[in-house]
């Protein structure tokens, strides 16, 4: 702070109105608003999808659904529901207003009143604001004074997007029984993450499953072929695997008749983007992907011995995950 400025904190109050502010008493307003952060009800998910808490004011017809897949405390859910719901209303709206000195100290408010502005021009009737900061300007003895909430600055979200639920770090600790529940929870799922590795296998049988198809039909053995009178067409077959954990494909197998023609296949992955064609895709086929994304493990495949290292042991690992193997490095005793 700069000298000579004094810095005030006062919790707001919760109760009747302290004044009301009219347009005849305004200079100057500004009113912003980010609704899109204005909730009136909460709903927390906890382990295993359960719905641990449903809070709302009013009609309710601006819910957010927090996720937290290591609560399992419907009353810890429900409180922190009760402390989001509480925090969501001061987001998404700001009024700033200049009046006259003389004014505002007519109307008798200090930081943290509640007040009802009405000023039909901005949209705002009858709404009730809390005060949030007052400026002096002495020499044109004019007050500058913020209002609402406040608008959500992007650091703001990105921190509660890295960092967890922000209303999960006020109130008490977890109880013992929910610490052993969380633990319980989390090695299960590292103990899938760790499991054995499984090749999944996708099959599109007769009749065949398929999207964006030009030109072409199924014949009633649920064959894909050319429509009549066409002389090329094409058609895609689409999996898109649900697991977080899948890393990439391994082989894909197919079987086509040339009967005279030509056929061709392209390999996409869901971005559009090409990783791999066969031009005489007919007969018994198959193509091997390669490791995607791409790694070619030249930094890390079996040469470790071209990597240095101070009070510490590099060896050559076989556990990599976009390729055979890595380097392992493993501190001297």
């Amino acid at each position: 702070m700069k000298p000579g400025l004094k810095l005030y904190f006062k919790p707001k109050s919760g109760g009747a109105p302290a004044a009301a502010i009219s347009e005849d008493m305004i200079l100057k307003a500004e009113y912003s608003e980010d609704r899109w952060r204005l909730k009136n009800r909460v709903i927390y998910v906890g382990a295993g999808g359960r719905i641990l808490a449903d809070v709302c004011e009013g009609g309710g017809d601006l819910p957010v659904v927090v996720h937290d897949p290591y609560l399992t405390d419907p009353h810890e859910a429900e409180r922190r529901a009760n402390v989001r719901l509480s925090l969501n209303k001061e987001y998404g709206r700001e009024l700033r207003i200049e009046m006259r000195q003389r004014d505002f100290e007519d109307l008798g408010i200090d930081l943290g009143d509640t007040v009802i502005v009405n000023l039909p021009d901005l949209g705002l009737s009858n709404a009730a604001m809390f005060l949030l900061e007052i400026g002096y300007d002495p020499k044109s003895l004019r007050c500058g004074l913020i209002l609402g909430g406040r608008l959500e600055l992007f650091e703001e979200s990105l921190r509660e997007e890295i960092g967890g639920d922000v209303a999960a770090r006020f109130g008490k600790l977890m109880t013992l029984p929910e610490q052993t529940s969380t633990l319980v929870f989390t090695l299960d799922k590292i103990a899938r993450i760790q499991a054995d590795q499984k090749h999944v296998v996708y099959v599109n049988k007769t009749p065949l499953t398929l999207y964006n198809a030009q030109n072409v039909i199924l014949n009633s053995s649920g064959e894909v072929e050319l429509a009549s009178g066409a002389t090329e067409g094409s058609f895609e077959a689409q999996v898109l695997p649900p697991s977080e954990l899948f890393v990439n494909w391994i082989k894909l197998e197919w079987m086509a008749e040339k009967n005279g023609g030509e056929i061709s296949a392209d390999f996409l992955n869901s971005d559009g983007e090409l990783l791999g064609q066969i031009y005489d895709a007919y007969g018994t086929q198959f193509y091997r992907f390669r490791k995607w994304p791409n790694g070619y493990g030249s930094l890390t495949y079996l040469n470790h011995e071209n990597w240095g290292s101070i009070k510490a042991t590099v060896t050559s690992i076989k556990a990599g995950i976009l390729n055979a193997y890595c380097i392992k490095l493993a501190p001297e005793v």
